[in-house]
């Protein structure tokens, strides 16, 4: 598959909006509109976390197909190259963070080390009912389960019935959303419980080899975008729409609509100023290859740095009242944190990341 340049940009916005979540906004509610910006203009992290998993279902997805189509004998050895390819790009690092917050006991890593190697962090989020420390892990646990799953479906189910297969899976989703709503559950983090935005992406990857029936689809995806991303907003500015209990499967069905709409114009992006400036731009590609490390990252650097920095800072600036004073007003102190995990996450890329997706050349 060629490589787009703007899915980058799309994963730098995912992860910056769960970033937002975890560690709040920097702008105050009590400053001019600041309910609009904290409730309606930032998308929350759960939005974030859905369009990282309808970006993943597409791109697994036509990976996946595209081999087929290149190597129709060669099914078996496409999937042992895809469990390769997803080991050397996620394993490392991620296994190295766990290493360390295990030496270092940060975020109950070490009475949680069974969870945190299993890749099984959602079951202790859905077994406790509450959000550890370490709560980004549930979604790469799910990740990590949906891969498992999905290259022996795409590969082995016969073509003419894959569609249906997929829509199954969607199906699958949107019942285990609402059961889990009506059972009370704490949150829909079980991977069957999101299976749907895996399946969503999946199908655009299934259509964008379809020629007529792609154009047809476009065409009728901009409409359900658009009114996706109305009703997104409104709810969430007249409703408690972040509560999972309210309406789970409309807050769900919106998600799916605008995100696989930004997915699908990103794709078919021409060139312009706005694909130039915004979709391609430069700053927010860079944020979008690192975001796994970002991710990665962003809840052990709250534990680890956020107040160890700010004690640093004041320490520096102690003599100069007026600079210690600007450095922490919430709109400068927010940057300088999240640069930080951009500065880690951007390290990890170069000096860890990198070098071992090289080995996939040899292994590949």
């Amino acid at each position: 598959m060629k490589y787009v340049k703007g899915f980058d940009t799309l994963r730098s916005f995912a992860v910056f909006f769960v970033f937002v979540q975890h560690l709040g906004v920097w702008y105050k509610s009590e400053s001019f509109g600041g309910n609009l910006v904290h409730n309606v203009l930032i998308p929350d992290g759960g939005f974030g976390v859905h369009l990282f998993f309808v970006l993943s279902g597409f791109l697994i997805t036509k990976i996946l197909l595209n081999d087929i189509q290149q190597q129709p004998e060669r099914r078996l050895a496409i999937v042992k190259n895809f469990f390769i390819k997803r080991t050397l790009r996620i394993f490392p690092v991620y296994f190295a963070l766990i290493f360390l917050l295990y030496l270092l006991n940060v975020g109950g890593a070490r009475q949680d080390i069974w969870y945190c190697i299993t890749y099984t962090y959602n079951f202790k989020v859905f077994f406790e009912h509450s959000w550890p420390p370490l709560v980004h892990l549930w979604s790469l646990g799910v990740e990590e389960q949906f891969y498992l799953l999905w290259p022996w479906v795409i590969v082995f189910t016969p073509k003419r019935y894959l569609k249906y297969a997929l829509v199954s899976f969607i199906a699958i989703g949107w019942v285990s959303l609402v059961q889990s709503s009506l059972a009370g559950d704490f949150a829909p983090v079980l991977v069957h419980q999101n299976i749907d935005l895996f399946g969503v992406g999946a199908i655009y990857a299934y259509v964008t080899n379809q020629g007529a029936l792609k154009q047809k689809f476009d065409k009728y995806l901009r409409y359900f975008a658009f009114a996706g991303a109305i009703a997104y907003f409104y709810f969430r500015y007249q409703l408690n729409f972040n509560n999972i209990n309210t309406f789970p499967l409309f807050r769900r069905l919106a998600d799916e609509f605008v995100t696989l709409g930004l997915i699908a114009y990103v794709y078919n992006a021409n060139s312009s100023l706005f694909t130039k400036h915004v979709i391609e731009n430069k700053w927010l590609m860079r944020l979008g290859r690192v975001s796994y490390g970002f991710y990665l990252f962003h809840m052990p650097y709250g534990l680890i740095f956020y107040k160890p920095i700010n004690d640093f800072i004041s320490q520096i600036t102690a003599t100069a009242p007026s600079v210690q004073a600007v450095l922490f007003l919430p709109s400068v102190n927010y940057w300088i944190h999240f640069f930080m995990v951009v500065t880690w996450a951007s390290l990890s890329f170069n000096y860890l990341e990198q070098p071992i997706l090289r080995l996939k050349e040899r292994w590949v």
